[in-house]
């Protein structure tokens, strides 16, 4: 059925709207196919791009050691779905900031990726041993990494 501007100006009283006869655009349209590899495309080139910039600073000296590099290469390698990668370089950024409890979590995600499911339990124990025994103070992001732990089955996937 033809929906006309007449039939517009009757129902809705709005006068001058266009409305067109063509049938709407299919969901897979050349256009769509186009976009969503470009955004996987971006996405992954991003990934890589802060895998590198990470590798980079890993060169430099550092009083305070590399695990904010090593953590963000890690969640960069999670996020390519590099889940051995993700692992071993987040198992040193654990060791080098103890008190990362994100990291804590990206381990234990990378670990259940691989289906090494005893060293998830085993980071498990470890981020509520240190969460315990932080200090009130830099705590401010400690209430939501252990609810992600106690959801662990749901928040598994989150990247």
């Amino acid at each position: 059925a033809v929906f006309s501007a007449t039939m517009a100006t009757i129902l809705f009283g709005v006068s001058g709207v266009a409305v067109s006869s063509a049938k709407p655009p299919e969901k897979n349209t050349p256009l769509n196919q186009l976009r969503q590899p470009t955004a996987m495309q971006r996405y992954m080139e991003q990934a890589d791009a802060a895998i590198e910039a990470y590798q980079r600073s890993l060169g430099a000296k550092s009083d305070f050691g590399h695990g904010d590099a090593r953590f963000g290469m890690g969640k960069a390698h999670l996020k390519k779905g590099e889940a051995g990668k993700a692992f071993d370089v987040l198992r040193q950024a654990v060791e080098d900031n103890q008190s990362n409890l994100e990291g804590y979590f990206r381990l234990a995600q990378a670990a259940t990726e691989l289906g090494r499911l005893e060293d998830a339990e085993k980071v498990k124990r470890e981020f509520w041993r240190v969460a315990a025994s932080l200090p009130r103070f830099p705590g401010r992001h400690r209430l939501r990494w252990r609810a992600a732990f106690l959801l662990f089955p749901l928040t598994r996937t989150i990247v």
